[in-house]
C-alpha cells in the first residue's frame, strides 16, 4: 500500500530491528518524528521488539554456553541499555546502635507482554 511519503514499511522494519531511533528514522525518510509516530508507530514497534527479544534470546544462549564467556559483558551491557535491564540492590540497616548493614540482591521483576 502506497503512502504520502512512499515509505517502504519492510524497510522501515528492518532498520528499527536494526536499532534505528526515530529521530534517525526520520531523518533517514525525510518526515518527521510525529509523522512517524502517527502513522507508522505499530510497524516502528514490531521492529524494536523484534531486536529485544532477539537480543533476550541470544543471552539465554551464550549464558548457558560456558565456551562465551567473553560475549558475557557486551551481552550485560546491551540488557542493560536496551532491555532496561538493571541490577538491583538494597540496603538495610539492622542495628542503629553500631555501624553495620546488610546487602541482598533483588531479582528483577519480569515483564510479561500482554496478550
Amino acid at each position: 500500500m502506497a503512502n504520502k511519503y512512499d515509505i517502504d514499511d519492510k524497510v522501515l522494519e528492518e532498520m528499527a530491528y536494526q536499532g534505528a531511533t526515530y529521530k534517525e528514522l526520520a531523518s533517514h525518510f525525510y518526515v518527521s518524528e510525529n509523522w512517524l509516530f502517527t502513522n507508522k508507530k505499530d510497524i516502528i514497534d514490531h521492529g524494536h521488539d523484534a531486536i529485544c527479544r532477539k537480543l533476550r534470546e541470544e543471552q539465554l544462549r551464550i549464558a548457558t554456553d560456558p565456551r562465551h564467556t567473553k560475549q558475557t559483558q557486551m551481552l550485560i551491557f546491551l540488557g542493560k541499555v536496551m532491555l532496561g535491564q538493571r541490577e538491583t540492590t538494597e540496603v538495610i540497616t539492622t542495628n542503629t546502635d553500631k555501624p553495620s548493614f546488610e546487602i541482598r540482591f533483588i531479582e528483577p521483576e519480569v515483564k510479561k507482554d500482554a496478550d
